[in-house]
């Protein structure tokens, strides 16, 4: 139950992500821009895994961290700027 909740999260989080950079270009005008967006989404998932208690088992951050990464790199990097 912990893993699968907090896979499902990841994966909502990084397809957020991609999505955002997809249909809101004015997020690819700068490096610094979208690296900031990238890094706040991947933590706001972290902590947003930590926050969630189900039944008095909490989630793992970690999981989601890095679930979330793996998809942004996969589907954001088509969308970024050169």
């Amino acid at each position: 139950m912990l893993g699968i909740i907090s896979l499902t999260l990841g994966a909502i989080m990084g397809f957020v992500t991609s999505l955002m950079f997809k249909h809101m270009r004015f997020l690819t005008h700068s490096a610094v821009c979208e690296t900031f967006v990238i890094v706040a989404m991947s933590m706001v998932t972290y902590f947003a895994a930590d926050m969630i208690i189900i039944a008095g088992i909490q989630m793992s951050g970690i999981i989601s961290l890095l679930t979330c990464g793996i998809i942004q790199s996969h589907y954001t990097w088509y969308n970024l700027s050169p």
